[in-house]
């Protein structure tokens, strides 16, 4: 546990070196396209759009209410399921790196997540332009995603730190995560109201992806804070991270032959 809480240690020292990869791996990903990283902006705008023009009819939702909380929904959920699918990939995706330098290896947790992040903030324009434009009454309590952000940056900590590592000694773990969450998308409260379910949602809560979904969701457009999904947050903050450290101090020298 000691080493593995020094790989961490010594991983964020290395700040220039991650934040170097994540944007070059952002970069890499547009190179010699005309829009660059304006069609991440684009793609989740025009995702938006669309699904709230087909869903606000078939729900008898007006557009100017239904289009905050399908936003603030996906946008949730785009950064919750990139830190859970492309956490898999952490450490296969740097093997050359992990074979051939002596680095510490959450150096490509940090890659990873800041990565994540910085998609993220691009989505987040769309969140406020939307927010302006339906003009939602933000109140004080709409502060709390702040540190609701923070918990969102730990989790997709842990999330990598042991997805990554199960990725990387089971191939087919990837695979079966992509299908998980193909499904979901369709039981998290993105695109459908928890009252609209009845007492289906008696069951559908038990998706913790709901929860932090919520808990950013409730205090930026209804301005309350959701204090059974907050409380669900902290303790899948905390249990994961001592399931992730746990995990990560029994396979980090093992890590290398995996992949």
């Amino acid at each position: 546990m000691s080493l593995a809480l020094k790989d961490l240690g010594n991983g964020w020292k290395r700040q220039q070196l991650w934040r170097t990869l994540a944007v070059e791996d952002i970069r890499s990903r547009y190179m010699r396209s005309f829009g660059g990283m304006i069609w991440v902006f684009v793609s989740f705008a025009f995702f938006v759009f669309v699904k709230t023009i087909i869903f606000a009819p078939l729900f008898g939702k007006e557009v100017a209410h239904f289009a905050p909380y399908v936003t603030t929904g996906y946008f949730v959920w785009a950064f919750v399921s990139s830190s859970i699918s492309e956490g898999c990939n952490s450490f296969i995706s740097a093997k050359g790196w992990i074979r051939g330098a002596r680095l510490p290896l959450s150096v490509f947790v940090y890659r990873t997540v800041t990565r994540n992040m910085i998609l993220t903030c691009i989505n987040a324009l769309v969140v406020v332009i939307i927010l302006l434009i339906t003009k939602v009454k933000v109140t004080p309590v709409a502060f709390f995603v702040v540190p609701m952000a923070g918990l969102f940056f730990l989790n997709a900590l842990w999330v990598t730190i042991l997805f990554s590592i199960i990725g990387a000694r089971f191939r087919d773990f990837i695979h079966m995560v992509s299908t998980v969450m193909r499904v979901m998308l369709f039981l998290t409260p993105i695109f459908w109201m928890p009252e609209q379910m009845g007492k289906l949602w008696n069951y559908l809560q038990f998706n913790p992806i709901a929860h932090f979904l919520i808990a950013f969701r409730d205090p930026l457009i209804y301005g309350t804070i959701p204090e059974l999904s907050v409380k669900v947050v902290l303790g899948i903050t905390v249990a994961g991270w001592v399931l992730a450290l746990a995990t990560f101090s029994y396979a980090r020298h093992r890590i290398v032959f995996w992949i």
